[in-house]
C-alpha cells in the first residue's frame, strides 16, 4: 500500500479525526507569534484531519489548510463546517501548488512529518513551492524524522501485561525483518525506512538534523530554532550532530523565508 492510500484509508482518517492536541514546539511557536497571527495569512500544509487547525483557524487572518489526501480535506470540511471567518480547505499536493500565487502566506506550517512521506527527490520540489507562496521574511515551521534517533525503536519497553509485552517483542521483530542493518542506517544522511506506523503501511523518511538545516537553508529557509516533539526542549547548535531526540514526532524547524 502506498502512503497516499494509507492516508485516504478510513481507519487512519477516522484516528485523526479524535485529534485535538498541539505538540509543544507548535505550542511554543504560537506563543512566539501569538501578537502576529491576526495579521497573517496562514498555510496548514499535510493538515490530516484538522488537529492544528484545531487551533489555528481562529486566530489568524486567513487559514487555508490543505491535504494529499482527498478524504482528510473531506474530514476537515465536516469537522469545520461551522467555522466562521476565512478559513478554507483544498486538496493539492505540496510538491505543486498553483492553486496559490507568489508570496501569498506569511505563516507556513508542515506538522506531523507530513513531507516525510513522499520520496527524497521530491523533497526539494516541496520546498522549493513552500518558499515560493511564502512571503519574504514570513514564518515557516516544519517537522521531520531524526535519523540519529532510529536506534531507540529497538528498545523494548518492558511490561508485567503479557499481553503488552507479546506485542511489544513482535513489533520489535518486524522492525528487524523489514529494516535490515540498522548499524548501516545510522551511518547515512537520510534514509526511507517503515517505523511501524499505522500497522507498518508507511514508508517514512528519516535524515539526521544537521544535513536537514542544511537541506532547508539550500531552498531559502533561514533556521532560527530547532525543537524536540518530546518535550519542546530547544536543540543546542553544538548538539545538532549528536541528537536523539524526536522518536516518532521528529524535530520541529522553525524558519524565516
Amino acid at each position: 500500500m502506498s502512503n497516499e492510500n494509507t492516508y485516504a484509508s478510513s481507519d487512519v482518517v477516522t484516528n485523526y479525526s479524535k485529534s485535538i492536541y498541539l505538540h509543544d514546539p507548535e505550542k511554543i511557536v504560537l506563543r512566539i507569534l501569538r501578537s502576529k497571527l491576526k495579521s497573517m495569512n496562514m498555510l496548514d500544509i499535510g493538515t490530516g484531519a484538522g488537529r492544528t487547525s484545531y487551533h489555528f483557524r481562529h486566530l489568524v487572518k486567513g487559514y487555508t489548510g490543505i491535504d494529499y489526501s482527498k478524504e482528510m480535506v473531506n474530514a476537515c470540511k465536516k469537522r469545520f463546517r461551522d467555522s466562521r471567518g476565512k478559513i478554507n480547505f483544498e486538496v493539492c499536493d505540496a510538491r505543486s501548488m498553483q492553486i496559490f500565487k507568489d508570496n501569498k502566506f506569511d505563516f507556513i506550517l508542515v506538522s506531523s512529518n507530513a513531507l516525510d512521506y513522499i520520496s527524497h527527490e521530491d523533497r526539494p520540489k516541496a520546498l522549493k513551492e513552500i518558499r515560493r507562496v511564502g512571503k519574504p521574511g514570513g514564518f515557516f515551521l516544519f517537522s521531520s524524522h531524526n535519523l540519529q534517533s532510529i536506534g531507540r525503536l529497538l528498545e523494548v519497553p518492558l511490561t508485567f501485561n503479557p499481553v503488552n509485552m507479546f506485542r511489544n517483542v513482535m513489533t520489535y521483530a518486524l522492525l528487524k525483518i523489514l529494516n535490515t542493518g540498522f548499524k548501516k542506517l545510522k551511518e547515512e544522511k537520510y534514509t526511507i525506512m517503515n517505523d511501524g506506523a499505522h500497522q507498518f503501511r508507511l514508508s517514512t523518511y528519516y535524515i539526521k538534523p544537521a544535513e536537514q538545516v542544511k537541506q532547508l537553508e539550500n531552498e531559502g529557509f533561514s533556521v532560527i530554532s530547532v525543537y524536540s516533539s518530546e518535550n519542546g526542549a530547544k536543540i543546542k547548535k553544538s548538539d545538532i550532530n549528536s541528537t536523539k531526540e524526536g522518536l516518532y514526532h521528529g524535530l520541529y524547524y522553525f524558519c524565516r523565508m
